[in-house]
């Protein structure tokens, strides 16, 4: 991180137990167990649309679920690097 501004870092290290595993079964990103609520409320919609847009456009293979019970933005591990 000498010399960037990032501050966050997520290393993962080891072996799958199980073989055979498809590296477009292998997902990151969030999932939230609950909805944000009525205190912590989302941007409005045409915000988050038009950055869900941006982001689709940089990883196409991109889910995002805002408005469902366990909202969530998820991504092949692949296509992330």
């Amino acid at each position: 991180f000498t010399g960037k501004k990032r501050t966050f870092q997520a290393v993962i290290r080891g072996k799958f137990r199980q073989t055979q595993i498809s590296m477009s079964d292998c997902i990151t990103g969030q999932w939230f167990h609950h909805s944000p609520g009525k205190k912590k409320k989302l941007p409005p919609k045409f915000i988050l649309n038009g950055a869900v847009s941006v982001f689709k456009a940089l990883a196409p293979q991109l889910t995002v679920d805002f408005d469902g019970r366990n909202p969530k933005f998820l991504s092949p591990l692949v296509s992330t690097a």
